[in-house]
C-alpha cells in the first residue's frame, strides 16, 4: 500500500517538475527570440549638436555615400553584432576661406584655350586632403551654363577652390549590448561655397 502511494507521489512530482522545466525553457526561448529580433532591426545613429543651448538630436541615414556633401560624419551601416557610435559635435572652425581642393575632375591636363565652359548642373566627388576625406560639389565640365575666361597664350587648367571647414566630434562607442567601450575624438573636413579658378603653368 505504502509502495503504491510512493509511486503515485513520485510520478506526480515528476510531472510537476517536467511542467516547470518546459515552461521555463519556453520562456527563455521567447526572450532569446525577442532579443535577436531587436538586434537585427535597422538602427539609427544619433548626432548631438552640443553647440546649441538646447541639445538637438538628429537622425542620419545608416548609408551615406562618398558623393554626398559631408555635413555629417561618414559612418558605416549598423548591424546587430556591430559596435554602436554616438557622435557629439563639440567644435567647428574655418581652416581656410580659399582652399585649393585640387584639379577639376573634368579636365585631366593643361591646355591652351581662351576659356572653359561649365554646365548649370553640379557633380559630386571626393578627395583626400591632410584633414581626411572630403566630399565636393561643383559645376560640371562642358555645356552652356557659364564661361570662365583663360589666357590663350598660357597653358591653363581649372582647379576647385572653396571654404574648408573642420568639425570636431566626440565619439562614444558601445558594443552591441549597449555597454560603453571608449571615447575618442575625430576631425571631419567639410567643403563649402566651392568654385572654379583657372590656374596657369
Amino acid at each position: 500500500m505504502h509502495t503504491s502511494i510512493k509511486k503515485i507521489l513520485a510520478a506526480y512530482f515528476t510531472i510537476v517538475i517536467l511542467f516547470i522545466l518546459t515552461n521555463t525553457l519556453s520562456a527563455h526561448a521567447n526572450e532569446i527570440g525577442e532579443y535577436d529580433a531587436i538586434l537585427n532591426q535597422p538602427q539609427e545613429l544619433s548626432i548631438i549638436n552640443a553647440t546649441n543651448d538646447t541639445l538637438e538630436t538628429k537622425k542620419i541615414d545608416d548609408e551615406l555615400t562618398a558623393t554626398q556633401q559631408l555635413d555629417e560624419p561618414l559612418v558605416s551601416p549598423f548591424c546587430g553584432s556591430c559596435d554602436q557610435k554616438v557622435y557629439t559635435l563639440v567644435d567647428s572652425w574655418i581652416a581656410s576661406y580659399d582652399y585649393n581642393f585640387g584639379w577639376h575632375p573634368g579636365f585631366n591636363r593643361y591646355d591652351r584655350v581662351s576659356g572653359y565652359w561649365f554646365s548649370n548642373s553640379s557633380i559630386a566627388y571626393g578627395v583626400s586632403i591632410s584633414y581626411g576625406f572630403v566630399s565636393i560639389s561643383v559645376s560640371g565640365a562642358g555645356g552652356t551654363g557659364s564661361f570662365i575666361n583663360a589666357n590663350y597664350d598660357k597653358w591653363s587648367r581649372p582647379a576647385v577652390f572653396g571654404i574648408l571647414k573642420i568639425k570636431r566630434y566626440k565619439i562614444d562607442e558601445y558594443n552591441a549590448a549597449g555597454i560603453y567601450l571608449r571615447t575618442y575624438y575625430e576631425n571631419r573636413p567639410i567643403s563649402e561655397n566651392t568654385y572654379v579658378k583657372v590656374l596657369y603653368q
